[in-house]
């Protein structure tokens, strides 16, 4: 079984970049306001025009980094094995990650839900807690189906374990 990062982690930042878009048509829009200012209040247009390129491009770089974030979100998996949990996120080879949790290394999943609307679509945090203690704790936030996930963690976990017993 596989679950990925929920649809609402996609819309918060395509909310994000519809704004930074509409920053960036005003700042064009309003370009040559600020050269007429900058004629009328005898400043020098060379500073003012340096000024709006450099927040040109800076929200373009921040539109860039945006984008980055959602091809990021959709290359986060968490996959549910037999006997195996594995995680594995992202897309430069010097910053993806993969980490796997066998049975006997999780003492359980558990689910937090954020309010009212992570209820109502299913979206949650999912949190493995390892044999370790409580302080060993590794968090996937806004993942798609959490209850879900959670329960087939833990339904893993409590099979693998009595397989083991048996055996």
């Amino acid at each position: 079984m596989t679950f990925k990062k929920s649809w609402t982690a996609y819309l918060r930042l395509a909310l994000a970049i519809l704004f930074w878009i509409v920053v960036l048509i005003l700042v064009y829009a309003y370009q040559d306001a600020a050269v007429t200012w900058a004629f009328r209040e005898n400043v020098g247009l060379q500073t003012v025009l340096i000024v709006w390129l450099i927040a040109k491009v800076l929200i373009v770089l921040r539109i860039a980094r945006l984008l980055y974030n959602m091809a990021w979100l959709r290359t986060f998996v968490i996959t549910v094995g037999d006997d195996l949990v594995s995680v594995r996120h992202g897309i430069l080879p010097w910053t993806k990650f993969q980490r796997h949790w066998d049975s006997d290394q999780m003492h359980e999943c558990l689910v937090r839900q954020s309010g009212f609307f992570g209820w109502l679509f299913g979206t949650g945090d999912v949190i493995i807690v390892g044999t370790e203690g409580s302080t060993h704790k590794y968090t996937m936030p806004a993942i798609g189906r959490a209850e879900k996930a959670c329960g087939a963690i833990n339904t893993m976990r409590r099979v693998a374990r009595t397989q083991k017993r048996r055996a």
